[in-house]
């Protein structure tokens, strides 16, 4: 796969380690939310990496989050059609 071409793509960002880890979390369980704290153990990046990361996400419309209490939930915005075209990739 040349990842020249990908890059050049609108789902380019897709191209990193990182979200791969973050994303497969929520495709293995789409129906699932998740805290920092457990994507942090889930994943093993560092809190300011996993928090910039998932707001990535977020502003690229493929996860929602959601404030319970003082904890800040994410989970696959399924009504995005790019996450199943991310699934395809992934």
């Amino acid at each position: 796969m040349n990842l020249s071409v990908i890059k050049k793509e609108p789902l380019s960002f897709l191209v990193k380690d990182k979200y791969v880890k973050i994303l497969t979390i929520f495709f293995s369980n789409p129906s699932s939310s998740f805290y920092v704290n457990q994507l942090k153990k889930m994943t093993g990046l560092s809190p300011k990496i996993l928090i910039e990361e998932l707001r990535n996400l977020e502003n690229k419309k493929v996860l929602i989050k959601q404030k319970l209490a003082n904890a800040h939930f994410y989970k696959l915005n399924k009504k995005n059609p790019d996450v199943l075209k991310i699934k395809k990739i992934l």
